[in-house]
């Protein structure tokens, strides 16, 4: 199998080719569930607002500070250099797709928020969907669920759940603009981390054996953590 080049030279590239891998053929599901998902959402809007909005004023701003967009960019920055400085090959290919996944979700979040243009539900600018702390918490949870598999996969996206919810608490987001933030993190995230798929590193962990024997017959699954 060939060598996933994870060095800083090779970023523009990988930039590109997920970049246009976002259209591929195993996204279309995820997008075609996200997008149903969203228009469901879009109409009980106005009733979860009313129901959750303000309820719980440390939850909103304990998810605001988390998803913060400086904060997140300068850690991930932060690991990425880290990434390309020290030898650990793992380490600099999870951090090199962190990045990639930074830059495109950035960028398409913004794109597709100017785009539509929906007022946040405080009113204080056009800029609601979609919800861009969700999109960069499901990225992060994807990519990282990806590459070290369900026990940080579990725990990631649950802080990803709570990002999204705490949006809608604080008032800046609708129901259906986190929802539409997680599925455009969630594609973005499976799109950088493709060739984790390709190379079989995701379902290596988990392996599933038919057994049996006069007495019994199952499964036997094991894991590599």
């Amino acid at each position: 199998l060939p060598i996933y080049d994870a060095t800083l030279r090779a970023f523009p590239r990988s930039l590109v080719a997920n970049g246009t891998g976002l259209v591929a053929g195993e996204n279309l599901l995820p997008l075609a569930v996200g997008s149903g998902a969203v228009f469901i959402a879009h109409a009980f809007d106005d009733e979860i607002q009313k129901r959750i909005a303000g309820r719980a004023p440390t939850v909103g701003h304990v998810g605001d500070a988390m998803g913060d967009g400086f904060l997140v960019a300068g850690s991930v920055l932060g690991l990425f250099v880290t990434g390309q400085l020290v030898p650990a090959v793992r380490f600099r290919e999870v951090t090199f797709d962190l990045m990639q996944g930074l830059v495109i979700n950035s960028v398409l979040t913004s794109i597709v928020k100017l785009s539509v243009g929906r007022e946040r539900p405080d009113s204080t600018n056009s800029r609601s969907f979609p919800s861009g702390h969700t999109s960069t918490s499901v990225m992060l949870a994807t990519v990282l669920g990806s590459h070290l598999g369900p026990r940080v996969a579990i725990p990631a996206a649950a802080l990803a759940a709570f990002v999204g919810a705490s949006r809608i608490e604080h008032n800046r987001h609708y129901v259906s603009d986190v929802v539409a933030g997680a599925t455009l993190g969630y594609v973005v995230g499976r799109t950088v981390t493709a060739h984790v798929r390709r190379d079989g590193g995701s379902e290596r962990r988990v392996t599933v054996y038919p057994v049996a024997s006069p007495d019994a017959c199952g499964v036997l699954l094991t894991f590599r953590w």
